[in-house]
């Protein structure tokens, strides 16, 4: 029966098995004895004076072996093409060339791979060299001579590619190329220019640094390319003035008052100089009245524009964000006639500032009235170096009130609200107050629990902080003792309320620290640190006991009653349900705590995260600890600090099946290169800081 090529069946199997074995075999070079002793015969010759002999019989060996050394790069250049190793097939190309330069093929290859990668320049060469060498006689000459005239008609018309793409695919290239790479994009040719100008996404955010290193850029943009884009603009941003002349802002911005700028950022820098701070706002005023947002920082200290100045000149402004190096209360003076349309407001200035001593001057409570008055709309706002008037203020004067921050170093748009409780909570919430994060040194509770009643109903993420060291040198504070929150027991039910953090509150809020978590029933995150007294009892029961989705707590620095500790962690611990919902736990530099209570701890089957002080605890306490870590199902990252390890201790972490990252903090009894071999063939991330 006929197989395969028309062979009998037995045959093409014979051939097969032929075929697959050849290609097998390694192919061995030939017996180097035959060359050996050719080579001695000649040197004999040498060597005897026979010079003409050795010229005579030589030649047919050299020409030979030219002949298969050729033939064989042909082969190795066919095998490297045919696998698509492009690279490796013109290397062999480029040996040729040296080797064999009276040979078309090399030239052929080199100049064709070349050409199809579009560098006919270069093709264009390799042709001209081969032409060169190879003699007129060879038959390839004449395809040599067709490959040069094929490259030349190429880069005589060459092929723009993003024309012959489909307009989608062409945006989505534009859209991923660097807005100063554009600019030089445009001087390519008509058909781009035409397309990049036309093309409205990219130049809808302008941005300019102002160095030197980019003057030529910067020439062009401006002399041909910002007067045909300008029509796209919405937001224009400027850092860096380090070249910046006296007119050269007015200039600009003269330039793009045709257009329809919304957005305006201004970064200045410390070698921009200050007196030309005053030319700003005359500049502004070519586009004042587009701008919905504006984003300025000043870092010099001196002549900076006022804050009221600003918006007045800018009516319809929605955000503003005002960075100033100052110590002078950065609103001040609040001169403000006319209403604003702001929902956004952040003021800031450098924590380095904040830092001196006895330099700050906070916002007046005039000012603050002031300014809050003139913006009924506030959405959103952060303040720095502000009185504790201000929570009133925005009571009173903002209904639609959504995030506030007080003296925080985060921006109001680094954790948007809405953003921020669609992560939390699925549910629809009424508009309302969502973040409140209070740093100030409150006389009492009076002075914020009436804006946190008002909005009991949308609140979710609570923060008040009273010593914050950015503020402690900002007011004469009332002594803590002195300070009253026993509004804290009258407050309602704040139902959407999932995430509490107190930082160095008073005793008095500590007293009453139950009555609030009473009214937190939907509680996930709960953070305490740096309470001078303990906390009220059956504050840690109530969250142990009556709030379901509690998954974070964080106690750091505070003084816990041990006993209340126990038996709240006792309480997780016993929970083996899969529905439990505690997952992460930090326990840190609370003094007084048993060893047993941290033994517990690593039984709690829930957790994802465990961060803890294991300072006091014996080394057969420790090993209990390692040894129920080991086991936890769901821990992926554990952090140890303040206690002595063994290498065993260490060994018993690594049999985990769930960690990913174990930091160990001041530890001592292991060396860094014992730590290093126990988890070398694991997959487990480690940070490790000796104990010093």
């Amino acid at each position: 029966m006929p197989g395969k090529d028309g062979l009998p069946q037995c045959m093409t199997m014979d051939y097969s098995l032929h075929v697959a074995a050849m290609s097998q075999k390694r192919i061995t070079p030939p017996a180097t004895h035959e060359f050996d002793c050719v080579s001695r015969i000649i040197q004999e010759a040498l060597e005897n004076g026979h010079y003409h002999a050795v010229i005579e019989h030589t030649l047919p060996l050299v020409q030979d072996l030219q002949t298969r050394l050729v033939a064989l790069f042909k082969a190795r250049v066919i095998a490297w093409g045919k696998q698509g190793r492009s690279q490796e097939e013109l290397k062999e190309a480029m040996a040729m060339i040296s080797y064999a330069p009276y040979d078309a093929t090399g030239y052929l290859v080199v100049g064709r791979r070349y050409s199809d990668q579009g560098f006919q320049t270069r093709a264009i060469q390799i042709f001209n060299q081969g032409l060169h060498h190879v003699p007129t006689i060879d038959p390839h000459y004449k395809t040599l001579q067709q490959a040069i005239q094929s490259s030349e008609a190429r880069h005589r018309r060459r092929l723009d590619i993003l024309a012959h793409f489909p307009y989608d695919i062409a945006c989505h290239v534009i859209d991923n190329v660097p807005q100063q790479t554009l600019v030089q994009c445009a001087r390519v040719s008509t058909a781009w220019r035409a397309f990049i100008l036309d093309y409205p996404k990219p130049w809808r955010c302008v941005h300019i640094d102002l160095n030197f290193s980019q003057a030529l850029f910067l020439s062009h943009f401006y002399t041909f390319l910002l007067p045909l884009v300008i029509h796209h603009m919405e937001h224009l941003s400027i850092l860096s003035f380090t070249c910046v002349t006296r007119n050269s802002l007015k200039q600009l911005f003269d330039m793009v008052k045709s257009s329809n700028l919304q957005s305006l950022q201004l970064i200045t820098d410390k070698s921009f100089k200050q007196e030309n701070y005053s030319d700003i706002c005359s500049a502004l005023t070519s586009v004042a009245e587009t701008l919905t947002s504006l984003d300025i920082h000043f870092e010099g200290r001196n002549s900076i524009p006022s804050f009221s100045r600003i918006l007045t000149l800018c009516p319809n402004l929605k955000s503003i964000k005002y960075f100033a190096e100052t110590t002078l209360p950065i609103i001040s003076p609040m001169i403000l006639n006319n209403t604003t349309q702001l929902t956004n407001l952040d003021l800031s200035t450098p924590s380095d500032i904040l830092s001196l001593p006895g330099t700050l001057q906070p916002i007046t409570n005039m000012d603050i009235q002031n300014l809050i008055q003139r913006c009924p709309h506030l959405q959103n706002i952060s303040v720095i170096n502000c009185c504790v008037e201000i929570y009133e203020a925005i009571r009173h004067y903002c209904p639609d009130i959504r995030t506030v921050r007080v003296n925080q170093q985060t921006s109001i748009w680094t954790t948007p609200s809405e953003e921020y409780v669609s992560s939390k909570n699925s549910k629809k919430q009424l508009n309302g107050l969502k973040i409140l994060e209070a740093s100030s040194c409150f006389p009492s509770a009076t002075t914020i629990v009436p804006l946190i009643e008002t909005h009991h109903l949308t609140v979710c993420k609570l923060s008040i902080e009273s010593r914050l060291p950015l503020i402690r040198h900002m007011f004469n504070r009332i002594p803590r003792s002195e300070s009253d929150w026993s509004a804290l027991c009258t407050i309602s039910t704040l139902i959407h309320l999932v995430d509490l953090r107190l930082v160095s509150v008073p005793p008095s809020l500590c007293q009453y620290l139950p009555a609030l978590l009473k009214q937190t029933p939907n509680l996930e995150t709960f953070y305490l640190e740096d309470t001078d007294t303990m906390i009220g009892d059956g504050a840690l029961m109530m969250l142990a006991n009556t709030m379901p989705k509690l998954s974070d707590i964080w106690f750091i620095n505070c003084q816990l009653n041990t006993s209340e500790l126990r038996h709240m962690i006792t309480l997780f611990a016993e929970n083996k349900s899969s529905t439990s919902s505690l997952a992460n736990i930090k326990l840190l530099g609370c003094t007084g705590i048993e060893q047993d209570v941290k033994v517990i701890c690593a039984k709690i089957q829930s957790l994802n995260s465990l961060s803890i002080h294991l300072d006091g605890m014996s080394q057969i306490a420790v090993k209990a600890f390692v040894q129920d870590i080991a086991q936890l199902p769901f821990l992926q990252h554990l952090s140890v600090h303040n206690t002595d390890m063994t290498v065993e201790g260490l060994q018993i972490i690594s049999t985990s099946t769930s960690l990913s990252s174990v930091d160990l903090i001041s530890i001592g009894g292991v060396t860094e290169d014992e730590v290093k071999r126990v988890f070398l063939f694991n997959e487990i991330l480690v940070l490790f800081d000796p104990c010093i």
